[in-house]
């Protein structure tokens, strides 16, 4: 900003097309210029969220695949730091241009403090080479196995809460529990004072018995 001598992050609106034709600008005589080989396809978008002093990156993907929505739109992903969806073109592309929110957003007439600020391309004729077929043999073996322990940790887990809505704790005071427990301390006799649990009145050095129960069906 030249009036406060200060750097700004620019939030105007600037559109950016999915293709991108480059002949117009080669020498009349470059190779390729008449079949169409300068045209480029938007791959990804790279979004900055925040202002100039502080914010967020995540980007946008193209895997330039057809999804199954009626209107044939190629299928985008949104990388947000561990975060992986699947986002709609509109949402990827024209989200991002920038500029003010719409008149039908309770935000209108303020800038989006969310737009792409990195856009890559890549040229049509070299999709084949620059992004070729996955197989599972081209998958790192140390990815593949990092995949596979995850997802039988969260197979666990899913476990675990699926049987800690199946089972109940109890806990049980003993009267060998109760019998280790001798004398009060002035701390003691505060808290057994404020006692709202009959835990509190066993001699915490003790050891718990816990039983664990299976509900019945509903």
């Amino acid at each position: 900003n030249m009036m406060t001598d200060n750097t700004v992050k620019i939030n105007d609106r600037y559109e950016f097309p999915l293709r991108l034709n480059l002949n117009e600008f080669l020498h009349k005589d470059a190779p390729g210029r008449e079949d169409a080989k300068y045209e480029y396809v938007l791959h990804s978008v790279l979004v900055h969220s925040g202002d100039v002093n502080a914010g967020h990156y995540y980007a946008y993907i193209n895997t330039m695949e057809k999804s199954k929505q009626k209107d044939g739109e190629k299928t985008w992903y949104k990388f947000d730091d561990e975060n992986v969806i699947r986002v709609k073109e509109k949402r990827a592309v024209n989200a991002t241009f920038g500029g003010e929110y719409s008149s039908r957003d309770a935000r209108a007439g303020t800038k989006k403090f969310s737009n792409a600020y990195m856009l890559v391309y890549i040229q049509e004729c070299m999709l084949d080479k620059v992004l070729p077929e996955i197989t599972d043999a081209s998958v790192n073996t140390q990815l593949v196995k990092r995949f596979e322990e995850e997802k039988m940790l969260e197979e666990r887990a899913n476990k675990e809460r699926t049987e800690m809505r199946t089972y109940a704790h109890i806990r049980i005071v003993r009267e060998k529990d109760l019998k280790k427990f001798h004398k009060y301390s002035a701390k003691q006799t505060l808290k057994l004072q404020q006692a709202t649990h009959h835990m509190d009145f066993v001699d915490y050095s003790a050891t718990e018995l816990v039983i664990k129960v299976k509900k019945d069906d509903p």
